[in-house]
């Protein structure tokens, strides 16, 4: 799971900065920078706050951050086939011009 670049990725199309939302979120750039770069782990506490601050539920960002490594080998095939359709009508369905 890439839940950093998912962040990056919403956070972009939301057209916010990293300062604007860090600030907005309640924590420091450094700390989000690290987050979105995957050189820290988000608590989930900071996940629900991110997500807040950026208007998705936080099952959207573990819906999206999913990759075929995390889905089962029976399914991986499947989930490789259908990943960008989902990938993509979450995006419209929450309006994040740019995710796909």
């Amino acid at each position: 799971m890439d839940i950093g670049k998912v962040i990056k990725e919403i956070r972009e199309a939301r057209q916010l900065t990293q300062k604007t939302l860090a600030e907005r979120a309640g924590m420091s750039v450094f700390y989000l920078s690290k987050i979105e770069n995957n050189k820290r782990e988000a608590s989930q506490q900071a996940l629900r706050v991110i997500a807040r601050e950026l208007h998705v539920p936080i099952g959207l960002v573990f819906a999206l951050a999913l990759e075929p490594e995390d889905v089962t080998s029976t399914r991986r095939k499947e989930f490789v086939k259908i990943r960008p359709k989902i990938r993509t009508a979450f995006a419209k369905l929450f309006e994040l011009e740019g995710v796909s």
